[in-house]
């Protein structure tokens, strides 16, 4: 027997998918440990031989593909634990970092208003003699003399990686290829980061940005994923992890130790790419994901079958050049805590327990009222425990600290507390999902929802209540979406060249996809895949000439001609922008040409481990809080393994899974389809 498996770090829990070479899926979920999360892959890795009833030996020798989501590259950014970096800059262009951009989220002047500090101080930024111009021409040869008294400055001051950044260079490579050897000569071992490889687009500081947190990531994330690799032969596993990226899909382990800056917010998209399969799967192409873990709130769009994304993105107050899928995520989870304010307000979030301590009922030392605990309060969690009674859950103390620090503040009962941080989270998933879709004029009522992580679908139905969505899907691998779409996701080479091209034929831009393709076929069959397993997707960023701003555009090889082109611009820009946005007659450009590279194992059915019901799906009764003038003593509980293809569960109810829990509230239904997914639907009126 050979086995695949996902694998998604959470800041809560870790969570597993092993699919046997039969197709027999087995999904595990541990604590995350924070202060090394990599042992939880390892502790994944253990529960599951012992699942599939092999020696741990044998298992891990029949391991044939890894896949790893992490959120190691962000958490390293936010936490500031990056190596420390010198940057070899065009002179005159020192102040790139510190000049930065300008954006804003409301009309106004915040007089208060703080400036985020530059990602590098002057004295880490060195200036090279050089330039080119924006067509690729040399104006000024660069100076070797510079780049060495440079190196030296940077050996003096204990630099232990490398940024490249250029004016023009992604124009022509020529000067950062000939520093970066130069570099190379001159500090060996030093971690080399060069704009044009990292992000060869227009956007002089968002392709510094990129460049130079590609230096800073470089360092700490090679050393935890070499260490990892070596652990893992160690232990007999004999492939190498393949990682989750952020734009979709995974890349082999080298070259995410090359391009860290990649993985910057791959968290949620290995549930993203699970969804867009599933809608494909089911016919249904627009989709609004919700993955709510233990610390956060996901969401993102999928619309025609695609998931929205961004090759521009903002962490920690600066903006880099990076593909990746656009996800909104809010401080909104099982361990978000509720607090009361100063002005006898409630409160939920964005602070969260985490795993340690986590919630109060985890017994594990929390002190602070959480939404797990609010849950467990009315009912809605099994007080047996979680992820199959592994983790047992203490009711009465998750009663108690809501009592004392949320309920007799604001002098009412504890189930009024629970229900009142329930509906605050709720309120706020809720507010997320209107910035990405009412905000941008975008009907939500138009769209499914997917609700996956381990506490979405306890508070899914609610969303869509409020939100008028007409149909919730949970599916069947709802608790580990994310780890499930890392073993079903392909391998996913992001390539881009930058173009700024005024559209008038479609030649040059069919060129440049072709030198693409070519790119990526070689980096595909490099890693091992067959001519016949590869495919190749094509966008492009498009804008009116003299915007700012460009709009990603899907562009397939259908596509033969310009005013097919413009006329599936103008549709992409019109549901970014709203109906009547557009101008049309207007020219258009093209200023970045994108392709993803992807090849995979053929897609093969996945089946649920237990098929054959042979738990009864009715389980017991629980007193249950469904809102304050309603509460069913004797709601009925059902094992969501045991039910079948055209079941019903007619609400109110609790469908308990291993590691989730769907809440399905009074005139609410959720019926069982051919693929195990739940489908949640309103039938009473509103």
């Amino acid at each position: 027997m050979r086995y695949e498996i996902g694998i998604d770090v959470g800041g809560t829990f870790t969570d597993g998918v092993i699919l046997d070479s039969e197709g027999v899926s087995t999904i595990v979920k541990v604590p995350t440990v924070p202060s090394n999360p990599s042992e939880a892959i390892f502790d994944i890795l253990s529960k599951g031989a012992k699942l599939a009833d092999q020696r741990i030996d044998m298992f891990l020798r029949n391991i044939k593909r890894l896949s790893y989501g992490t959120t190691s590259a962000t958490n390293l950014l936010i936490e500031q634990k990056m190596a420390r970096t010198g940057l070899l800059i065009t002179r005159g262009f020192a102040d790139t970092l510190r000049i930065a951009n300008m954006g804003r989220e409301y009309l106004g002047v915040d007089l208060n208003c703080d400036r985020f500090a530059p990602l590098l101080s002057r004295r880490q930024i060195w200036e090279i003699t050089e330039r080119i111009d924006r067509a690729g021409d040399i104006i000024i040869p660069a100076s070797i003399e510079d780049v060495m008294a440079g190196t030296r400055y940077f050996k003096e001051t204990g630099i232990e990686a490398v940024a490249i950044c250029f004016l023009w260079g992604f124009k022509n490579p020529v000067h950062e290829n000939k520093v970066a050897e130069t570099v190379k000569q001159s500090m060996p071992g030093t971690f080399i980061s060069v704009a044009h490889e990292v992000a060869p687009i227009l956007g002089e500081y968002e392709r510094c940005v990129a460049t130079v947190m590609n230096a800073m990531l470089g360092p700490p994330v090679s050393r935890d994923f070499r260490s990892l690799r070596t652990r893992l032969r160690e232990v007999g596993v004999g492939v190498d992890p393949q990682i989750l990226q952020s734009a979709g899909g995974v890349v082999p382990l080298e070259r995410a130790i090359s391009f860290p800056v990649s993985l910057i917010g791959s968290g949620p998209a290995g549930g993203v790419t699970a969804a867009v399969s599933l809608g494909r799967d089911l016919g249904i192409p627009n989709l609004i994901c919700g993955d709510m873990g233990g610390t956060s709130f996901d969401v993102c769009l999928i619309r025609n079958g695609v998931a929205d994304s961004t090759i521009k993105t903002r962490i920690i107050g600066h903006t880099l050049a990076s593909p990746m899928v656009d996800v909104l995520s809010i401080g909104a989870g099982g361990g978000s805590i509720a607090w009361v304010d100063g002005g006898q307000r409630l409160k939920v979030g964005p602070r969260s327990a985490g795993s340690v301590p986590g919630p109060v009922c985890y017994g594990r030392g929390g002190q602070e009222p959480t939404v797990t605990d609010a849950n467990l309060t009315l009912g809605r969690l099994n007080p047996e425990g979680l992820i199959g009674g592994d983790l047992p859950l203490d009711a009465e103390s998750a009663a108690r600290v809501i009592e004392e620090k949320v309920a007799r503040p604001l002098g009412i009962t504890s189930d009024e507390a629970a229900l009142g941080i329930c509906a605050i989270v709720d309120n706020n998933m809720a507010n997320a999902i209107r910035a990405i879709t009412v905000q941008k004029g975008i009907d939500p009522r138009d769209f499914v929802m997917v609700a996956y992580g381990g506490a979405a679908p306890l508070h899914v139905a609610s969303l869509a209540d409020d939100l008028r969505i007409p149909e919730v899907i949970v599916p069947f691998f709802a608790t580990v979406f994310s780890a499930y779409g890392a073993v079903t996701s392909d391998v996913v080479h992001s390539l881009t060249k930058n173009l700024s091209l005024e559209i008038s034929s479609l030649d040059e831009l069919t060129r440049c996809f072709v030198e693409l393709e070519d790119e990526g076929r070689r980096l595909l069959e490099a890693g091992g895949f067959v001519k016949d397993s590869l495919c190749f997707r094509r966008s492009a960023e498009i804008r009116y000439v003299g915007q700012s701003h460009e709009v990603p555009v899907q562009v397939p090889a259908s596509i033969e001609t310009v005013e097919q082109l413009y006329e599936t611009f103008e549709r992409t820009y019109a549901a970014q922008y709203g109906a009547g946005s557009t101008h049309p007659g207007s020219r258009i450009e093209v200023i970045t040409a994108r392709l993803d590279a992807a090849a995979g194992a053929p897609k093969r059915e996945v089946r649920n481990k237990n098929p054959d019901g042979s738990i009864p799906p009715l389980k017991g009764y629980r007193r249950v809080i469904f809102s304050r003038n309603s509460g069913q003593p004797e709601t009925p509980l059902y094992q969501g393994e045991s039910l079948n293809p055209g079941d019903r569960v007619r609400g109110g109810a609790i469908i308990e899974y291993y590691g989730t829990t769907v809440f399905v509230p009074l005139e609410w239904s959720a019926d069982v389809d051919p693929k195990y997914n739940l489908r949640l639907r309103r039938q009473g009126k509103r």
